[in-house]
């Protein structure tokens, strides 16, 4: 996974080389989340660097995401030479003490291949022929802050109303986090017209300072003429074993975009239907069901519940215009 390079006299983590020097003009192929940190600090690998990567592995496996990753290669670099990891709530304790013992800083104190094989993590696994063992079947891990493996229920789901809260939509501010949004409450319960229209002159007011605002956001692009922004931020996209960071957007179209921060790409959309379910796993996790696939989606920030919360508040108000026009008609 990584290849030998030469020692750096250096004690700082080494990132980047000396182009003055032949000698030292070394480099390794790989992912750099799986990166050990002898390779960067002196530039040497080894079997213990392959035994590091598998720990990262075994780690990304269970968790769904690597040990160590920072916004960049460079901070990614910088949490692996200090050992800066922690394991999210239930993962499973007999995979963790495995990776405690491979995810060691001095390279003569990690587990060698042995080791890990005989490892309790491995006790049902036959080495000798696993080559003619059939694959096992790989499902997404998704955790909770209760400590436990979270799957969705969908049958349990459709049963309760979710739906039973106070109308409120969370009109989407320039910053995704919580506190700096505001919250309106688009029904008036006042008997009196004049109020109703008071309340509705007020409400379009603020939505269109909400659409002045938004313009001079790099997202603007993405939006249609009068599209209004009701929540924004970044969350991890997770499909398969695998969770890409991506700008997710809820606007009052409805719509619900992906995309890709870094090149300024829209990546997608999630279908929205009637049928559209937004389910709450935590105060970091959270999927939204549609017919025909649920997206796995992770708030690092912890404002899962918040995303839930602006996600069903649009379904109500779209309910709520379809009742108020059958009735006009």
């Amino acid at each position: 996974m990584e290849t030998s390079a030469t020692p750096s006299s250096s004690s700082e983590p080494s990132f980047s080389e000396d182009s003055s020097s032949k000698s030292q003009r070394n480099s390794f192929v790989g992912t750099a989340e799986y990166c050990s940190p002898e390779l960067l600090n002196d530039r040497s690998a080894s079997t213990g660097s392959d035994v590091w990567a598998i720990g990262c592995i075994l780690y990304h496996l269970l968790a769904g995401r690597p040990p160590f990753k920072g916004g960049n290669e460079y901070q990614t670099f910088q949490k692996i030479v200090k050992l800066e990891y922690t394991f999210p709530p239930g993962f499973p304790p007999i995979a963790a003490d495995l990776i405690r013992k491979i995810l060691i800083l001095d390279v003569n104190e990690r587990l060698n291949l042995n080791d890990i094989k005989s490892d309790p993590f491995f006790h049902d696994v036959d080495w000798i022929n696993i080559g003619n063992q059939p694959a096992p079947l790989l499902v997404p891990f998704i955790i909770s802050d209760e400590e436990e493996e979270v799957r969705s229920d969908m049958a349990a789901l459709e049963l309760e109303d979710s739906h039973s809260q106070e109308l409120n939509v969370v009109v989407g501010s320039i910053s995704p986090s919580r506190e700096s949004s505001s919250k309106i409450h688009l029904n008036s319960n006042s008997s009196s017209n004049d109020s109703s229209n008071d309340s509705t002159l007020e409400f379009d007011a603020k939505r269109h300072a909400k659409l002045v605002a938004q313009r001079s956001s790099r997202f603007s692009r993405f939006l249609l003429t009068n599209e209004l922004i009701i929540r924004e931020g970044f969350v991890y996209k997770r499909k398969g074993l695998f969770a890409k960071r991506r700008y997710l957007i809820l606007t009052d179209r409805p719509r619900l975009l992906y995309i890709n921060e870094e090149t300024m790409e829209k990546k997608g959309e999630i279908p929205w239907s009637e049928k559209l379910v937004a389910e709450l796993r935590g105060s970091k996790h959270f999927f939204v069901h549609t017919p025909n696939r649920t997206y796995y989606l992770e708030d690092t920030g912890g404002w899962a519940n918040a995303w839930v919360d602006a996600i069903q508040s649009m379904q109500k108000t779209i309910t709520e215009k379809d009742e108020i026009k059958q009735q006009s008609d």
